[in-house]
């Protein structure tokens, strides 16, 4: 997005503000950059809105890998971007331990009383916004699911994850991306598209 004054010089790091999820294919990506360029990057990696803050104060940068909608936020509402493309889309998955032991094949499972669920922050993530949507598709109340069940809630997407993999939890709703990171340890149910929000809502 670019936050400085002038172009810094060929030895000064390039500053890359970077969203979790990315983080392992951006030091690929800025150790390919080192070696092609010799120019140093620095990656500075947090989730996307503790990024965003440290930039609106900081005022430094050179690029920042987000997801939606934060670039749109640095843009319009800072006015510090200067240009901004999508090079990836993320789609919202439910992460079962692998070999799915509680046979779990839909959103409809995830309501089930034996089924230990864990979602993120209906406030404090972009896939939290998405849930009363999601679920609203299948019949079903996400807030009052919630009340009804003892469903863990985080803000990490990743956390929510581990809490699968190491078994504290039986399901949880994450990115994509995220359960990539841990096809080890975790099978994907794949959310059919007609369930998921319009493109743009």
């Amino acid at each position: 997005f670019g936050c400085r004054d002038e172009e810094p010089s060929a030895t000064e790091p390039l500053i890359c503000h970077v969203g979790g999820t990315m983080r392992p294919v951006m030091l690929h990506l800025a150790e390919t950059y080192e070696a092609e360029t010799g120019r140093p990057v620095e990656v500075n990696s947090a989730g996307s809105g503790e990024l965003l803050a440290h930039i609106e104060l900081q005022e430094t940068g050179d690029l920042y890998v987000c997801h939606d909608p934060f670039l749109d936020i640095l843009m319009k509402k800072f006015g510090m971007g200067t240009d901004g493309w999508t090079v990836a889309e993320l789609t919202p998955v439910v992460v079962v331990a692998e070999g799915n032991p509680k046979d779990i094949h839909g959103l409809t499972d995830l309501a089930r009383d034996d089924v230990d669920l864990a979602l993120t922050d209906f406030e404090h993530s972009t896939l939290g916004h998405m849930l009363p949507t999601i679920f609203r598709k299948v019949g079903i109340d996400v807030r009052e699911l919630v009340k009804r069940k003892d469903v863990q809630i985080n803000k990490s997407g990743g956390y929510v994850a581990n809490l699968v993999k190491t078994g504290n939890a039986d399901a949880a709703m994450v990115w994509n991306a995220v359960a990539r990171l841990r096809e080890d340890a975790l099978d994907v149910v794949e959310i059919p598209a007609e369930r998921l929000p319009t493109p743009g809502v």
